[in-house]
């Protein structure tokens, strides 16, 4: 009887588990990544990009219904004026903003603050 309640416990915690929220997968088209170095270079989707043609980038994904992911260089230091712009675009054409902790864009922010690696 008690290895039946054991089994009976497990197999409800895998069950469980399987029914676990997951991520939506994510459309690369409908994401727009943003780079700004310590020397304050702007990178959208890998392309050095000058401020002027950030507004346009942005409305485009804006229209995919889309997200920005955002990494900067040294994020615990100084930031230089063009990540302070990019952000302030971000923010004006109400776009979500993921932070990213890697230029690669493999370690997000998570909500507790502390990076966690993307899957």
């Amino acid at each position: 009887m008690k290895i039946l309640r054991y089994l009976v416990v497990a197999v409800l915690i895998a069950v469980g588990c399987g029914c676990a929220e997951k991520k939506p997968s994510i459309d690369p088209s409908s994401v727009l990544k943003i780079v700004v170095r310590a020397d304050g270079e702007v990178l959208v989707d890998g392309s050095r990009t000058k401020l002027q043609d950030v507004p346009a980038k942005l409305t485009a994904i804006k229209e995919k219904k889309g997200v920005v992911w955002y990494y900067r260089a040294n994020p615990e230091g100084e930031p230089p004026a063009a990540a302070m712009e990019v952000l302030k675009l971000v923010v004006d054409a109400s776009l979500p903003i993921q932070l990213f902790t890697k230029e690669d864009f493999s370690e997000t922010v998570g909500p507790d603050g502390k990076p966690r690696k993307v899957k």
